[in-house]
């Protein structure tokens, strides 16, 4: 997720306050001499208005309409002066005794329903903006107010189509480009709304929040590298706001950046530290390369807010990682504890009793999660899986055609579903359909890491070593510092003869785990092949200082007898 003031985007305010400039000229006396007398009070008005100076400002306005009560400039100007002073309610009354003497002022209309819709009183300001575009259906500002106060309403698609009327009239307002951006944004019209922002950025380059919500919109469509770009934007506009590093953190973190997505987490956290969101989702980064500061960031998200199940359903999955699996099950309860409608709780208490060799338990969990979600895809293939350790083999064999089956069904997204349906026929030993199941899967996401190695794990299986290795090498591409993915792409070269390029794939691979013993060794033995004899021995070395007694390495050593 990305994060908003609310959900769709930042919140959205009056972008103007409506000046009304004094473009009414004064006509000669025809008899009525109390123009004499209350100009000098309008006028003396006017420059401490300008001023800034709006409460000394009033006595003079109100001497002006009261030497001359038919003046519907004067009482415009005494309304526009309660409205800056935020007197509404008289001010209200002001504009009111304005637009009896002048009816036709259509600037009037639009500052008095400004004034409305700050009372919350947003139909009577509609009407009043409807009354001025009657006027003069070429102000921009009443077609962008009117907007505004539609958006209150929540009568976006109505917004939507004031901002074109404003846009059209006067195509060059920034601020109205925004706005209509983040109407867009709310409605889920993404490719609508960024195209919005891109013209509002062009107009206000250094409007953080413009850059910000691109951002989010850039999200949505799934193109966070431009993403990334628009936070970086937006930081660099604002270097201390927590909310462009948090949802930096959340485009970093899709890009599998999470070293990264780890940096602007901290960065949020420490602009809010105690925000749970940001601890939890850095939790969801950490996770990837250093487990247990997952847990303990997801430790410190419970400290701030105890009574959400997601929080402690993560924590779960990531002791179930770290073969911790009573205490993983004990997160599972407590998430169940919370709320007993999470499937992914159910989910994840499966696991764990499967993972404890709980088989009956394992499978009532399973069987919650699908009473809960009849469609949840994973939990089916678990229920096949815990099936087949309890030797009820036909039923493991439905269970997975179930995966299938229901994959099939209209209205399900193939993107959603592919990976299920993929893994159910893998276990099938159906391996060409698995394969034609994740390449459904890339053809709508061509960046999905887990379609590109599961694809690879089938042709592996199906000895496809060339085609296993190009899916492996797509993987790599989109996560570059995946351990899997390197060690499986390792593998099957050294399986081909390409040793040299094996090679290349141990050294990411000890990069990433430079702990692991048996990469190391493994790396001495293909340098071996190759011929390169004092390069295997040093791995060979490695590997001793990290397990003394790896009698292997301690074998392969002593045959070219060089000393520790």
């Amino acid at each position: 997720m990305t994060k908003t003031n609310s959900q769709s985007s930042q919140k959205l305010t009056f972008l103007t306050t409506l000046e009304t400039a004094n473009t009414e000229t004064l006509s000669p006396p025809k008899g009525i001499f109390s123009i004499f007398s209350a100009f000098p009070e309008y006028d003396r008005g006017n420059r401490l208005y300008e001023m800034g100076r709006y409460e000394s400002a009033i006595p003079y306005y109100e001497n002006a309409v009261k030497i001359k009560p038919d003046w519907a400039i004067g009482w415009l100007k005494l309304a526009d002066t309660l409205y800056k002073l935020r007197n509404y309610e008289q001010a209200v009354e002001a504009y009111k005794k304005s637009l009896s003497l002048k009816p036709n002022a259509h600037q009037a209309w639009n500052s008095y329903g400004v004034v409305l819709s700050n009372l919350r009183q947003y139909e009577e300001a509609i009407v009043c903006f409807d009354k001025g575009i009657k006027i003069n259906p070429n102000n921009y500002e009443l077609w962008f107010n009117k907007a505004i106060v539609l958006i209150q309403l929540k009568q976006y698609l109505s917004a939507i189509n004031c901002y074109k009327k404003a846009l059209k009239i006067q195509p060059m307002k920034g601020e109205i480009w925004y706005a209509q951006g983040q109407a867009l944004l709310t409605l889920k019209k993404y490719a609508e709304a960024l195209a919005a922002y891109d013209c509002a950025v062009k107009l206000q380059p250094d409007n953080y929040h413009i850059w910000l919500n691109r951002g989010l919109a850039l999200v949505q469509t799934q193109r966070y590298a431009e993403a990334i770009i628009s936070y970086d934007h937006a930081i660099e506009l604002q270097p201390e706001n927590y909310l462009a590093w948090f949802n930096l953190g959340i485009a970093q973190s899709k890009l599998h950046k999470y070293h990264d997505a780890v940096s602007s987490f901290n960065k949020a956290i420490k602009l809010n530290p105690d925000d749970y969101e940001a601890w939890y989702y850095k939790g969801l980064a950490l996770k990837n390369h250093w487990k247990e500061g997952g847990v303990a960031c997801f430790d410190k998200a419970i400290n701030f807010n105890p009574n959400l199940p997601e929080i402690r359903i993560s924590r779960g999955y990531i002791l179930l990682d770290l073969f911790k699996y009573n205490e993983s099950l004990e997160s599972f309860n407590q998430a169940i504890t919370i709320n007993s409608n999470y499937p992914e709780a159910w989910l994840g208490r499966g696991k764990a009793f499967m993972a404890l060799d709980k088989y009956n338990e394992a499978l009532i969990a399973y069987g919650n999660a699908i009473s809960i979600e009849p469609y949840f895809l994973e939990a089916w293939n678990c229920r096949g899986e815990v099936l087949e350790k309890l030797q009820k083999y036909d039923q493991a064999l439905a269970a997975y055609d179930k995966v299938i089956e229901m994959s099939f069904q209209q209205g399900i997204s193939v993107a959603k579903v592919g990976l299920q349906r993929g893994a159910a026929l893998e276990k099938l030993e159906r391996y060409t359909e698995a394969i034609a199941a994740y390449d459904l899967v890339i053809g709508k996401q061509p960046d999905n890491f887990d379609a590109w190695l599961n694809r690879g794990l089938s042709l592996e299986k199906m000895a496809n070593y060339e085609g296993a290795v190009f899916s492996y090498n797509q993987a790599i591409s989109i996560w570059p510092s995946n351990y899997l993915a390197w060690s499986k792409l390792a593998f099957i070269l050294e399986e081909l003869e390409r040793y040299e390029e094996a090679i290349t794939a141990y050294d990411q691979i000890v990069s990433l785990r430079p702990g692991n013993h048996q990469i190391w060794f493994q790396r001495g033995v293909i340098l071996e092949k190759l011929g390169y004899v004092q390069e295997a021995v040093s791995s060979y070395n490695i590997v001793l200082q990290i397990k003394p007694d790896y009698q292997k390495a301690i074998e392969r050593k002593n045959k070219f007898k060089v000393p520790v």
